[in-house]
């Protein structure tokens, strides 16, 4: 796949940046954008820049996490008794957030319930109706 992106800026830098956008059909902010980029960092601007976040206000600490896991280790406890035992001041789920993280839960296997054949079922009830009725 081809970049237009150099073009782009190689074309805003000569005609201006109005021209080049009615020319690459596209806004006039985006091509203000690649032109600033492309003025800041040269050719290593043009490549896209990561949107993930660089920090999680949210995130627990790892230390906390490391608490919660060493908790986990010694005791088994579950994480509503790992809140309770310990004082722990995150909440239950968020403690069984971090024990799935570190692979300490295991699913549940659920019983495998065979479905039986509607007519068959059908056939017992007529069956039984007809010695009832006899």
């Amino acid at each position: 796949m081809f970049d237009l992106t150099p073009r782009m800026v190689l074309q805003a830098k000569s005609n201006g940046i109005k021209p080049t956008a009615k020319l690459y059909m596209t806004s006039v902010r985006i091509v203000r954008k690649w032109f600033r980029r492309y003025k800041e960092s040269g050719k290593s601007g043009l490549k896209d820049v990561s949107r993930r976040p660089q920090n999680s206000p949210n995130a627990i600490p790892e230390e906390k996490r490391k608490l919660i896991k060493e908790l986990r280790d010694k005791t088994h406890f579950g994480a509503s008794r790992l809140k309770a035992e310990y004082n722990l001041t995150n909440s239950s789920r968020t403690i069984n957030k971090v024990l799935h993280r570190y692979g300490l839960i295991k699913k549940r296997k659920r019983k495998h319930h065979k479905k039986n054949d509607l007519r068959q079922e059908k056939a017992k009830k007529i069956s039984t109706f007809k010695v009832l009725s006899a």
